[in-house]
């Protein structure tokens, strides 16, 4: 069997990912399930990976560990990332657990890097944001007292990412279109800035837990290449629906060089199910 490009296959990810060649993805963004502690899977990605690609595992406490110890033994470390996001409080006998672990890791030194950026808190926006100048600035009138005492200088900037995300919500099932919804579905915005900061444009990006389709969504709109696996039947359906829609979508908006016009594809994947407006409807 020839596997194809911006394609998702109906079966297991390893026997899947065997018949891809050796060092043929560019990036891998993967949402293991925590009780999938097999992990010839991630065999295959290592051996699928070019020399300077970078694989993102997503998982929580309960497995995070056990993951990394084995990556460990293949891969090129480089992050624990931390995904908070609000979530349903609910009865136990422990803390409540609001975040999810990403472990960021390449093949080589040599690999892909776009340094992402973010933006300042909204503390420090509050505080000093109304002082700023056009160039953001603080004037030293308009620092503490001890700031300037010391000499010190303050300005309002995009910082370097950082491996603490707390600037993405979680999908809202109650807003997902309906009898589209996936338990463990993740947000589009969390797998595009991995997108965007590991690949190129035109690279292939693998997802061997493919789900719903998010992450084929979000090559789409950063114009990348997918390809992904999803063995569960009813997923796979939903998941080559919502890639069928997003083709049409893009084949209707988009301008000459692909890129969508004055709305996001999975904005306009909502639209088409008439649960929210576009801003000119409104």
């Amino acid at each position: 069997m020839t596997m194809k490009t911006n394609e998702v296959y109906n079966m297991e990810c390893a026997e899947g990912m065997k018949q891809l060649p050796d060092e043929s993805v560019d990036l891998i963004y993967a949402d293991m399930m925590y009780d999938e502690l097999e992990f010839n899977w991630i065999d295959e990605c290592f051996r699928v990976l070019k020399s300077n690609g970078s694989i993102y595992v997503q998982t929580d406490q309960r497995s995070v560990a056990q993951v990394k110890l084995y990556m460990d033994k293949m891969f090129k470390f480089r992050n624990w990332i931390v995904w908070c996001y609000r979530g349903i409080a609910r009865k136990s006998n422990c803390y409540q657990s609001n975040h999810d672990d990403i472990l960021f890791y390449t093949k080589t030194d040599n690999f892909t890097w776009n340094q992402p950026f973010q933006s300042p808190s909204d503390s420090t926006l509050k505080r000093w944001e109304k002082y700023a100048d056009e160039n953001g600035n603080i004037p030293k009138d308009k620092l503490t007292p001890s700031m300037r005492k010391k000499g010190k200088t303050m300005s309002i900037r995009n910082t370097r990412m950082r491996d603490w995300w707390d600037d993405i919500s979680v999908v809202g099932f109650k807003e997902a279109p309906k009898g589209k919804q996936h338990i463990f579905q993740k947000p589009i915005e969390l797998i595009k800035r991995i997108i965007l900061a590991s690949s190129n444009p035109q690279d292939v990006v693998l997802d061997p837990f493919m789900g719903c389709g998010t992450t084929a969504i979000a090559s789409i709109e950063t114009n990348r290449n997918f390809i992904g696996f999803e063995i569960d039947e009813n997923n796979y359906k939903i998941c080559k629906d919502r890639i069928g829609t997003a083709h049409q979508i893009t084949s209707a908006n988009a301008d000459p060089t692909g890129h969508l016009i004055g709305i996001k594809l999975n904005q306009a994947l909502f639209l088409q199910e008439g649960l929210i407006k576009h801003r000119e409807e409104q």
